[in-house]
């Protein structure tokens, strides 16, 4: 979950505006970064949530090692809050100086990059470079020498200083950006799946300019999947001919899976971060052999990534996502009140079910108890109220949430083909096409409008992605034409 499901777009006005710490985690918590015009910033979705473990002691995992044991490892019920003594230890001063120089360069300085990712990068002794657009926040940055990580969870909290960093404004030192990354070891992005294609460029012309004998990492750390390669699809179209026939000595690309929950930042934090204390990152260790991965603490390299996505995608953002929508539709402002409502309660223990039965069913190894006792972890997590998670930020960007391979189609489209029952998720769905017109969130406008636009047919194809041939199409349809004929 990293942070929480939701996004919203940033608008013009937003350019010049002071950085607002009550905004949630990645939108305008996590700025964008990369020389991005003020039109594609305003398109940029945010993102609260993310996903994945702590690695084992040698970081990978062997051949003969499986997912269900990976899996088992992080999500039993007594580790359900991962503390920083349970999986490392924050480094001392001396312990930095004495660690090898090492540097790493993170498009988006929002809560995200700062609370999350940059906190794994500065606990492993890298020096982290933040790049991003948003002017107020690279100044504060380059201004205030550390900021602190404040870690919630049910026993409590723990804070951690972050210091030994850069701040850099692609909007006015692209050329800059570019030397940093072509002497950097890691590049990582929090960014917005949307903005991925307006960091590609700098990142090219980096690799471009590799000076490194090792291949730079590249690692974006998104709410989507497959994020990594759509990020090198986008970059190898900027790369010279010379730099992709050697790829592999100058750049690694690999997928990854992040979640973490960043709730509404209270007012006045600055840079400081509040965060919730568990996390996972799983991070591919493919794309790096025969050389081993990065060496990032806190991060889980696994061969598979794949279980590790659609379980959390399923079953994370689901939930999550259909708390908020539910709650919305209730009137409710926090995600730990709609879970405290019995009705609602249910209701996403019920759409959890559909998924973990899909789950079970596509992923022999993760056996019907072990997802159980994931479902149940998840739940209590994001019932914490200690979180204060604002439904509607949760529930930002439905038009994003209802796309053919996220939270809700996703899932509901593998059940239809397996011919099984995902009567729960159509009510999810509901909920989410339900969501318009919320107060900061484009999308759910333009959801708005597309509804009152389209016929049902034409708005369900262009919603979802759904072909009409398919066997959820008609049953998304009707709840399409059911939601248009209530708001006539």
């Amino acid at each position: 979950m990293a942070a929480s499901p939701d996004s919203t777009g940033l608008s013009p006005a937003h350019l010049n505006r002071p950085v607002d710490p009550s905004m949630s985690s990645r939108g305008r918590d996590t700025p964008t970064t990369s020389a991005l015009s003020t039109k594609q910033t305003a398109a940029r979705i945010s993102q609260n949530i993310l996903i994945c473990p702590q690695r084992t002691a040698n970081n990978n995992f062997t051949k003969h090692q499986t997912v269900t044991k990976a899996l088992r490892s992080h999500y039993t019920p007594t580790r359900l809050t991962v503390s920083r003594a349970s999986s490392f230890t924050t480094p001392s001063s001396h312990e930095r100086l004495n660690m090898p120089g090492k540097k790493g360069i993170h498009f988006g300085g929002g809560n995200i990059g700062r609370g999350f990712v940059a906190e794994f990068l500065h606990n492993s002794g890298y020096e982290v470079v933040f790049v991003d657009v948003m002017d107020n926040l690279i100044e504060t940055l380059q201004k205030t020498p550390e900021y602190t990580v404040t870690e919630i969870g049910p026993d409590g909290e723990t804070k951690f200083t972050i210091d030994n960093y850069r701040a850099i404004n692609s909007k006015h030192e692209m050329e800059k950006v570019i030397e940093e990354i072509a002497t950097a070891d890691t590049v990582t992005c929090a960014v917005g799946p949307n903005i991925l294609k307006f960091i590609a460029a700098p990142i090219a012309k980096g690799i471009n300019n590799r000076k490194k004998s090792e291949p730079l990492a590249v690692i974006a750390c998104e709410n989507a999947i497959g994020a990594t390669d759509t990020l090198r699809g986008f970059i190898e179209k900027e790369l010279s001919e010379e730099t992709k026939a050697n790829i592999k000595d100058k750049a690694r690309f690999a997928n990854s899976a992040i979640d973490r929950i960043v709730p509404i930042q209270p007012e006045g934090s600055g840079m400081n971060v509040m965060i919730e204390k568990f996390y996972e990152w799983c991070v591919e260790s493919k794309p790096f052999e025969p050389a081993s991965p990065p060496d990032i603490k806190g991060v889980h390299y696994v061969e598979d990534l794949q279980p590790y996505i659609e379980r959390k995608l399923f079953t994370v953002n689901t939930g999550h996502a259909t708390a908020a929508y539910y709650g919305h539709n209730k009137g409710k402002q926090y995600i730990h009140e709609v879970l405290e409502d019995k009705e609602l309660h249910d209701i996403v223990q019920n759409v959890l079910k559909e998924t973990a039965h899909l789950i079970t069913k596509k992923h022999d190894h993760i056996s019907k108890k072990e997802q159980q006792d994931y479902v149940q972890n998840i739940v209590k997590r994001i019932s914490n109220p200690v979180l204060k998670d604002n439904v509607e930020r949760v529930g930002r960007a439905p038009l994003r949430k209802l796309s053919r391979k996220e939270r809700f189609i996703g899932p509901a489209a593998h059940l239809a083909e397996m011919g099984e029952k995902y009567d729960c998720l159509l009510g999810s769905i509901e909920m989410c096409l339900r969501f318009q017109n919320v107060e900061g969130d484009e999308e759910s406008a333009e959801l708005a409008k597309k509804l009152k636009s389209m016929g049902a047919k034409e708005a369900t194809q262009d919603i979802t992605g759904l072909e009409p041939n398919h066997p959820l199409f008609n049953d998304v349809q009707k709840l399409v034409e059911k939601v248009q004929g209530e708001s006539k």
